[in-house]
């Protein structure tokens, strides 16, 4: 499949794709709550701004489920599958797969041909995210959320993040439709954490 769209993930560049370190937003009148080296968002459950920190696919464990492609117009779309990259066929296929326009990511053409080539993927049963307990997530809305048993849960409050012992620079930013494909938890306001 081809697709002609130049951005990566909340239509911002490939950038938003990996991993984030919270900052200050510019002009805001209120310094992130910082306890040792963690850092908490300004608002109760919600990340204000981010900068990247970690690297293509890493927050991925396997990197099964995630969508990338070359930069470019018209080039193909690829649904990684333990280590291995798949050509999407179609808008069906990616409708099929439940998979999210917005989670594509764009990685530079080198990175995408290092990839061994899979079989196309044409439908299901189709490659999923997953991500290991404790793993910390936010998309376009700013809310954090932690992975656990297969569901994202809302950490409420910078204390429930402070005393979870979580820092800013494990918070992996990703496409809303990839967080939203997790069934909703109970919301995180304190240990026990994952």
């Amino acid at each position: 499949m081809k697709e002609g769209r130049g951005d990566g993930l909340q239509g911002n560049g490939p950038a938003q794709l990996f991993g984030r370190r919270r900052g200050r937003p510019p002009g805001a009148n209120h310094p992130p709550i910082r306890q040792g080296n963690a850092v908490a968002p300004e608002q109760p459950g919600h990340l204000v701004r981010a900068e990247p920190v970690r690297p293509a696919l890493q927050c991925f464990g396997d990197d099964s489920g995630r969508l990338v492609r070359p930069p470019g117009d018209n080039v193909s779309i690829y649904v990684m599958d333990g280590g291995a990259k798949r050509h999407v066929t179609s808008p069906a296929a990616m409708a099929t797969c439940g998979y999210g326009w917005d989670a594509v990511a764009v990685l530079p053409a080198g990175t995408i041909a290092a990839f061994p080539n899979g079989p196309a993927l044409s439908g299901a049963p189709c490659p999923q995210a997953a991500f290991a307990n404790g793993t910390l997530l936010v998309g376009s809305e700013g809310k954090v959320w932690v992975m656990q048993n297969g569901q994202r849960r809302w950490v409420t409050d910078p204390g429930a993040f402070i005393s979870c012992g979580y820092h800013g620079f494990e918070i992996d930013r990703i496409a809303d439709s990839i967080i939203a494909a997790f069934p909703q938890g109970a919301n995180l306001s304190g240990p026990p954490c994952p």
